[in-house]
This record gives structure tokens, C-alpha cells and sequence, in this order.
């Protein structure tokens, strides 16, 4: 209803609710996210993704993940302090290729902390082993590098694939927050394990947001005229 009300797409009323879709930020093809944010939710896409292939570890709360997100929040801070209009905190020359790339780790380890958090709440698979440093390691740096071809290439149909991917990414991502949410907060009223209860609510509250906030951006809050 939204989009019709507004006379746009779904990925570009997706990419309204979590970016300023400032065009001079963005890439190329009217693209509904910034650099920044594709670098983000891309990071979120293959953090998902790739948490199927090298595996849960034992633990809930990884060491190496937490460690590794703590480092990737350093990072992603340094570049937007970087880019501000703060002259004492200009440390290298700004690109929008360092907005993507400094995005991806936050979005990558973020994602690989909740699929466990998810794995543990829902799907109760405490005993699956991890594949090893290498294997993730390997992952994230072609995951990486894909998603910034995707990205800088230039193409058409790649930019079509990514609206598809970041906007996906984007919503899943909000939906597992308001799940585990829901679902701690049921666990702590009454014990009672609703897992398929909690992500329809999930969901159902991520869509709803999604199609709230990208509406009152587009339709109220032009940030190309305001920065």
C-alpha cells in the first residue's frame, strides 16, 4: 500500500526505513541504500549465509566473534568520525569504496552473532562444531570481495541483484531482532517455548516498521535537500 500510496518500489521503500538514500552517497542506478549501508547489509547477508556453511559453535557467546565484532565497531566508528566535518578527526583521505569496505565487518560479525543466538533460541543445535578459523576466515574475505564487485562494478543486472539481497538482508536481520525479543520475553513470563509464534510476531513487526519508517523518510524528511 505504501509503495503504491508513494509510487515506488519495495526496495526503495526498504532501503528508506534503515538509509538516507543521499544519491551523491549512494551507487549508481538510483540505488536504495548508500555506500555505508550496502556495505552493512551486505556484511549482514553473507554473515547469515555463511553461518550455515562453517557451522554453530558449542558456546553461545564465540570469544573470537565477540572479539572480532568489538574490533569491526572500532572500525566502522573510525571511518564515520573519518568522513565527518570534524577537521581533528580526518585520518586518510575519504572514499566511498572505505565506506563499504568499513561497513562490511560490523554487518558480517553482527549477523554470525545472532545466527547463533538464533540457532541456540530456535533451533536448539548447541552441539554442532565449527569448522575452524581458516574455513571462516576464507569466507569472510571472498564474501568480502564479492560483494564489493557487486557493488563497483558497475553492472545493471548486479545492481538489480544487490537491491534484492540488501533489502532482504535488511528486514531478516530487523525480524531476528524483534524474534529473539519476543522470545526471551515469553521465555521469562511463563517458560512456554513459542519459537514459531515468536518469528511470525517478528516478522509481522519488521514489516510493519519497515513500511512505517520508509514511508514518513520518503514522504516527509527529504535528506538529500537537508545534508
Amino acid at each position: 500500500i505504501c509503495c503504491i500510496v508513494l509510487n515506488t518500489s519495495p526496495d526503495q521503500l526498504t532501503g528508506a526505513a534503515f538509509c538516507h538514500q543521499i544519491s551523491s552517497r549512494s551507487p549508481s542506478f538510483n540505488f536504495p541504500f548508500c555506500y555505508r549501508c550496502s556495505g552493512l547489509f551486505f556484511g549482514v547477508f553473507f554473515g547469515f549465509l555463511t553461518s550455515f556453511i562453517s557451522g554453530t559453535p558449542k558456546k553461545l557467546f564465540s570469544r573470537s566473534v565477540l572479539i572480532a565484532l568489538f574490533i569491526s565497531l572500532l572500525l566502522y566508528l573510525a571511518d564515520i568520525l573519518n568522513s565527518s566535518k570534524f577537521p581533528a578527526f580526518h585520518l586518510y583521505p575519504e572514499t566511498v569504496g572505505l565506506r563499504f569496505l568499513s561497513a562490511y565487518p560490523l554487518g558480517f560479525f553482527m549477523a554470525k552473532l545472532f545466527s547463533d543466538i538464533i540457532t541456540h533460541l530456535f533451533l536448539k543445535k548447541t552441539q554442532t562444531q565449527s569448522r575452524g578459523a581458516f574455513v571462516s576466515i576464507l569466507l569472510f574475505s571472498a564474501c568480502w570481495g564479492l560483494s564489493y564487485l557487486m557493488i563497483f562494478t558497475g553492472s545493471y543486472t548486479l545492481s538489480i541483484l544487490s537491491r534484492a539481497m540488501l533489502s532482504l538482508s535488511a528486514v531478516f536481520f530487523l525480524s531476528s531482532l524483534y524474534a529473539v525479543l519476543f522470545k526471551c520475553f515469553s521465555l521469562w513470563r511463563n517458560g512456554s517455548d513459542r519459537s514459531v509464534f515468536s518469528y511470525l510476531i517478528g516478522s509481522s513487526c519488521a514489516l510493519i516498521q519497515t513500511a512505517l519508517f520508509g514511508f514518513i523518510h520518503l514522504k516527509y524528511l527529504p535528506f538529500e535537500k537537508i545534508f
